[in-house]
Formats: structure tokens, C-alpha cells, sequence
């Protein structure tokens, strides 16, 4: 295993029984955006663990405009420029077909880590 961004559990689809780590930067910052997406907080009594996220699934069935959908792209990349790993994220918001009036969503992710590596 060869990581610059440190040491994580591989989670994105949930911890194995083992605690299998991932293996790469890629994945490493895979989990991260996939965790910091869906919930808002972490445990511990500090700032960052209370601020930590945003769960976007808070947001199925809502009903939003155009211009709601598109403030989410910003505010995402902000809430994923929280972790120490990510220097900078471009996060694009669109509406995609579905009953009216729920809401659905694709969300786009791309981001920069601290080593400059894009992802």
C-alpha cells in the first residue's frame, strides 16, 4: 500500500469485518467526500466534529428550485474543503427527471488534494 494522504478505513460502502484501509489516494479521498456527504456530524465534542458534514440524503423528496439546486454546488465543495486531505473541490448539482415534485439529484465531484493530486 502507497498513500500520501495517511491511513483510512475503506467505508464508502460500509467498514468490512476485517477494517480493511484503503489502498490508495484515490480511495482515501473517495471515502472521505462519500462520508462528509452523508452525515453532518462525527464523534467528539469539537467544532469540526459537530460541523463536519452535510448529508445530502436530507435533501430526497424536498422541493427546490433551479437556483436552490445550484447554491448546493458551493456549499458542497466548501463543506468537502472542511477535510485536512482536500485543497480544493468543484462540485456541480443537476436536477435529473423524476416524479414531480420530488427531487433528484446527480451530484458531481472533483476535487484537488493537499499533494496536488486532481481526483
Amino acid at each position: 500500500m502507497s498513500t500520501t494522504l495517511g491511513v483510512t478505513f475503506a467505508c464508502r460502502a460500509d467498514v468490512t469485518g476485517r477494517f480493511a484501509v484503503a489502498q490508495t489516494d484515490a480511495e482515501i479521498v473517495g471515502d472521505e467526500v462519500y462520508h462528509r456527504l452523508t452525515c453532518f456530524t462525527v464523534l467528539g465534542d469539537t467544532d469540526a466534529a459537530r460541523s463536519f458534514g452535510f448529508d445530502v440524503r436530507s435533501l430526497f423528496g424536498s422541493r427546490m428550485s433551479d437556483e436552490g439546486i445550484e447554491s448546493l454546488g458551493p456549499m458542497l465543495a466548501a463543506v468537502l474543503q472542511r477535510s485536512a486531505r482536500i485543497d480544493s473541490a468543484d462540485v456541480v448539482c443537476t436536477r435529473l427527471a423524476s416524479a414531480p415534485p420530488l427531487l433528484s439529484l446527480s451530484i458531481s465531484v472533483s476535487v484537488t488534494t493537499v499533494t496536488g493530486e486532481a481526483i
